[in-house]
């Protein structure tokens, strides 16, 4: 499970190693909405991909509903990528 999984870049990487299935889930619904559109291609079409099960909505309450039991739980820091942003920005 990826809990903010963002533009998909955790989804891919677990793809990559050979993850069976990954919940993922993701707070802000014009993220969402933007892999579902206009850059599904970019990201790799993950939101279509019969081993993802991307979602939109609030991750700790999608874990805490959910009967599923997971062998890992990615809690992607929402500023992971700032000293990155940081560096090219300016």
């Amino acid at each position: 499970m990826i809990i903010g999984a963002a533009g998909g870049n955790e989804v891919q990487a677990a793809l990559t190693y050979g993850v069976g299935h990954v919940d993922a889930v993701e707070l802000n619904p014009v993220t969402v909405s933007m892999l579902r559109g206009q850059f599904a291609d970019y990201a790799g079409n993950i939101t279509t991909n019969p081993k993802v099960d991307y979602r939109q909505g609030d991750g700790r309450t999608f874990l805490a509903r959910s009967d599923d039991a997971y062998d890992l739980i990615w809690f992607v820091a929402p500023d992971s990528y700032a000293a990155a942003n940081a560096a090219t920005s300016g």
